[in-house]
């Protein structure tokens, strides 16, 4: 109760609008609505949640109580799954019933990241997505294989594969690992290699388009328009924080039973191949189904095992005659953060060198001759790094829900956040062997009302979105737009047009999501991304070949943007078109388009506008009635800089 507490606190449920959970939203209203959708870009060359059987089963659930309910489910169902598997992976790891409270608690708490970017993707996110539940139920997977149960492992990883084939196939592979033995584990994978390399020079021999390398224009636009798929810019990734958390998996299995420290070497060993494999793809041969895979996401295996490693390495701590020096070497790994990975990989490898003895011999003499002065350096090390403790736990404080502040950022810090794992370990500490049971039940369920009243972070306007599809309402343009017309509503809310209206959306940020399945897709929306460009300049219309260009052009020296195959595409969407009447009727002419929405009457004379219907500022022009009096010209070559071929549609 505790744990699901702590969880619900630190990460408040902010919706099915949020983040991603927008784009897992489309796909459920696709799934529901199929032909409403399918001429939106998202679905036109296929989407990649064919591969996964989360839509189906989000959208049954969906169709049954509504996406909102559905979408609250399956956050709540996921930090559910989240707990009870830190729970049982707890139990699996760590003998003792304390460590396995500090283990449960830093899982419950805390959002690291597993991204080679450091900033995009974490464990623990409290909105709707397939890695909601794909995440739980592989760590659950890994913690029922530890507890010996391998046949329902077994297939809560499978289960963990099929919602999320990118996530659930690293803890299949480290289940499955984990029951062979070293031998034949080394030789099961020095075949598979050998196996795979042939296959692969094969298949790309016969020009296997999967096998292939991405052809240099879509790999431009891909690498450009995100720092995840690519890992990055060459010497951006992650090395550092990557290094720290295999390290600290290879230590603690150093000082873990060998049925423990087992767990902490393959995850170890599968995070670190998944890693040098996408540095590989990334920078040496991206072949086109490597970098589609992103095996970077193994890596979420050892950031979960990250905690139990830690509580391992703090129990030998615990039980050694010389706490004050594992204190000392605690502060000063905060000191050194910025090389931590570094040092404890380096470490690592001295310890298990034939230098290890002399460094042991080393320590032993400083233990003697400077013993005395130890708890002086300690606090010394306390000293300096208290102040930026307390900032820390104040700014941890502060990122909680307003509403369930104390007014005290530090104390919410320490106590509510997790205190980057000390005040969690303060907690298990206290509540663990301190109070009796009825107490600690008391303070537990008391916690979790007051969590679970505060959960809902969700902001008043996606609120109000939420509820549309339930609540009755006169159609916004009655009569004109039907469900599966293309509309083009400018401005950063692409769910306006997929909520409001039911319909296909012409192009957004959230569009471009995915473009590493689709090379049509991604051509495709930089044509349409183009076409806005010169649509937001246009003084006068029609527009020659000469024109286009020469706007286009414009609009790169006054935004910055490429908007070619140089440039990020998917940022480039964010910014907000501001439409010219005769830019309207420029985009209008794209046999593609619609309809089109303006929060104000545009300046020409030929389209009239017509006003919604209870939502007065908001005018609907008419793209069909445009180009059935004036018959749109052959689109220009400038609006197709690279002619897409058919590629791969994964």
């Amino acid at each position: 109760m505790l744990a699901a507490a702590l969880w619900c606190l630190n990460h408040a449920y902010v919706g099915m609008i949020e983040h991603d959970a927008r784009v897992y939203s489309l796909l459920v209203w696709h799934w529901l609505s199929p032909e409403a959708y399918a001429r939106d870009p998202f679905f036109l060359f296929g989407s990649q949640d064919r591969y996964s059987l989360f839509t189906p089963l989000y959208g049954s659930l969906a169709a049954a109580i509504g996406l909102p309910k559905a979408a609250l489910a399956v956050s709540a169902l996921g930090g559910g799954l989240w707990v009870a598997a830190a729970a049982v992976a707890a139990r699996g790891l760590l003998d003792d019933r304390r460590w396995q409270a500090f283990a449960i608690l830093c899982c419950a708490i805390a959002s690291f990241n597993y991204s080679p970017n450091g900033n995009t993707f974490v464990l623990n996110e409290a909105f709707p997505t397939a890695r909601s539940i794909a995440f739980p139920l592989g760590a659950l997977a890994l913690g029922l294989a530890m507890r010996q149960r391998f046949r329902l492992a077994l297939v809560l990883a499978v289960a963990s594969c099929a919602l999320h084939p990118l996530l659930g196939i690293w803890p299949l592979l480290v289940i499955v690992a984990q029951r062979m033995s070293e031998r034949r584990l080394v030789l099961a994978g020095t075949a598979a290699l050998a196996l795979i390399v042939m296959l692969t020079a094969g298949l790309h021999a016969a020009g296997v388009g999967a096998l292939q390398r991405l052809d240099p224009a879509w790999e431009s636009i891909i690498r450009h328009s995100s720092i995840d798929i690519f890992v990055g810019p060459l010497g951006t990734a992650r090395i550092n924080a990557t290094l720290a958390w295999l390290s600290l998996l290879l230590w603690a299995a150093r000082f873990s039973a060998e049925s423990a420290g087992r767990w902490f070497r393959l995850g170890a060993v599968v995070g670190a191949g998944g890693f040098l494999l996408a540095q590989l793809a990334s920078y040496v041969y991206p072949m086109t189904l490597v970098i589609q895979a992103q095996p970077w996401r193994a890596m979420w295996v050892p950031v979960f095992l990250g905690c139990f490693a830690l509580a391992a390495i703090l129990a030998a701590a615990w039980r050694s005659g010389r706490r004050v020096w594992w204190a000392i070497g605690g502060l000063l790994a905060v000191v050194v953060a910025d090389w931590l990975g570094y040092i404890l990989f380096a470490g690592w490898v001295v310890s298990r060198s034939a230098l290890s003895a002399r460094v042991a011999a080393i320590g032993l003499r400083i233990d003697a001759q400077a013993g005395r002065f130890a708890w002086l350096l300690l606090a010394g090390l306390l000293l300096a790094v208290l102040p930026g403790y307390v900032q820390d736990l104040s700014m941890l404080g502060n990122r909680l829900a307003q509403s369930a502040q104390s007014g005290i950022p530090v104390l919410d810090g320490l106590l509510l956040a997790g205190g980057f794992g000390v005040g969690a370990m303060l907690w298990a500490g206290l509540l663990t062997s301190r109070l009796p049971l009825p107490a600690l039940l008391a303070l537990s369920a008391s916690l979790l009302v007051f969590a679970l009243y505060h959960w809902d972070q969700r902001l008043e306007k996606y609120r109000a979105w939420e509820q549309l599809r339930d609540s009755p309402r006169p159609p916004m343009f009655a009569g004109t737009i039907r469900p599966g017309d293309v509309v083009l509503w400018p401005g950063p809310s692409p769910q306006r047009v997929w909520l409001e209206l039911g319909t296909a959306n012409y192009a957004s940020s959230d569009q471009v999501i995915g473009g590493v399945f689709s090379r049509e897709k991604t051509f495709e929306m930089l044509r349409r991304r183009q076409r806005l460009a010169v649509a937001s300049l246009a003084a006068s219309w029609p527009l020659s070949a000469a024109d286009e260009i020469l706007l286009l052009d414009r609009y790169r020296r006054l935004t910055g943007e490429a908007l070619d195959a140089t440039g990020n595409l998917h940022q480039s969407y964010k910014r907000p078109v501001t439409l010219t009447g005769p830019g309207m009727l420029y985009a209008c002419q794209d046999p593609a388009l619609d309809w089109v929405v303006s929060d104000r009457i545009l300046p020409q004379n030929v389209l009239a506008p017509v006003p919604a219907t209870g939502q007065p500022g908001l005018w609907l022009y008419s793209c069909i009635e445009l180009r059935a009096v004036s018959p749109a010209p052959a689109l220009s070559s400038q609006s197709h800089p690279e002619k897409p071929e058919k590629g791969t549609r994964r």
